[in-house]
């Protein structure tokens, strides 16, 4: 099994982490009241179906893994994993806040966050498994620990 990504398909992932890091910034700090206002639901709500949208389809590219050229970039896993985590901590304070007149939009945006924190851990577990099968490895076999880790410089 061919276990590259094109470059191409690299770079719209790398585009995507970036996409999602700044919706996140901008959008999903429910700190304050303010910012749970009916249009700021409905715009971070959008913002959400469209990563939800995109993420699927990355998700299949991911999972097709019939696009050769490149590897991986190590720090992509970790960027899904942190996204991961953010969209985590966004998803505890809004379901801790209540919103007066706005309860469905905010059971909606929950169920939206809800998924694009799934496929984030979904495109974090496909990077790192693709950045794993394509990492340096050791030739030959090692008898014991301290031989491997003697091979690798520790």
């Amino acid at each position: 099994m061919d276990t590259k990504v094109s470059t191409i398909a690299f770079r719209r992932l790398a585009a995507f982490a970036r996409l999602v890091r700044d919706d996140a910034e901008r959008d999903l700090a429910f700190e304050d009241h303010e910012q749970l206002a009916p249009g700021r639901i409905d715009i971070a709500y959008e913002r959400l179906r469209a990563q939800n949208g995109l993420a699927a389809e990355l998700i299949s590219l991911l999972q097709d893994r019939q696009h050769a050229l490149t590897t991986l970039d190590d720090n992509l896993s970790r960027e899904f994993e942190s996204l991961r985590d953010s969209y985590g901590v966004a998803h505890g304070a809004l379901s801790a806040k209540a919103i007066e007149g706005a309860e469905e939009d905010r059971t909606s945006l929950l169920n939206e966050l809800a998924e694009v924190h799934n496929k984030l851990n979904t495109m974090a577990w496909l990077t790192g498994e693709l950045e794993s099968d394509n990492s340096r490895s050791l030739p030959g076999s090692y008898d014991s620990a301290d031989k491997m880790f003697a091979a690798i410089g520790l």
